[in-house]
């Protein structure tokens, strides 16, 4: 497979509809690590420090030993993307394909740099030619194949994908009218 970097994204396909990130752990993995690291943070301050500050004190040291941790560890959500699923209207009828961008290794720590998103190919098309779904449908179809990433055997399989725009723009989108569907 001929890998493309991730500036070529869209060029040579239909109009793009969505992206949607692809994260390493879940929101609330996160929040555990981060407490792991404060925890850690906590740790690293001497003993004889603490029994002589006052709370404002230690919290603030602990705060900025906070900082530190998650300046060299990256923070979330952004420094956490290991690739994007693009969704594309490629025409000339009323088709959607979703396309896979990912960092090229197989593992990712909590500290890990993003060198560039290769394309791994089409992930999914659905087909809305003759379809008397109405726009929700669509949406719905769309959001179960993307979900369907995920799962045992998807490019994406065990990563969390951020689909909050998604669900949230899904609702006020004319998907019949965006995909050239006559209306119902």
């Amino acid at each position: 497979m001929k890998r493309r970097p991730v500036e070529n994204i869209g060029a040579e396909f239909g109009s793009p509809l969505f992206e949607i990130a692809a994260y390493r752990v879940t929101p609330k993995r996160w929040d555990k690590e981060r407490e792991e690291l404060r925890e850690t943070a906590r740790s690293m301050m001497l003993p004889s420090v603490v029994e002589v500050a006052s709370p404002e004190q230690i919290q603030r040291v602990e705060d900025r030993l906070m900082d530190s941790l998650v300046h060299d560890r990256g923070g979330f959500p952004y420094a956490q993307v290991i690739g994007w699923l693009r969704l594309i209207h490629d025409g000339p009828g009323p088709c959607v394909k979703a396309y896979t961008y990912k960092l090229p290794q197989k593992r990712f720590q909590r500290r890990f740099r993003q060198e560039r998103y290769e394309w791994q190919g089409k992930e999914f098309e659905l087909d809305f030619d003759y379809s008397e779904l109405s726009n929700l449908d669509i949406a719905d179809e769309i959001r179960s194949e993307i979900v369907r990433t995920t799962a045992k055997g998807g490019s994406l399989q065990g990563r969390w994908l951020d689909l909050a725009c998604f669900d949230y723009m899904t609702v006020v989108i004319d998907w019949r009218s965006r995909l050239g569907l006559p209306r119902l």
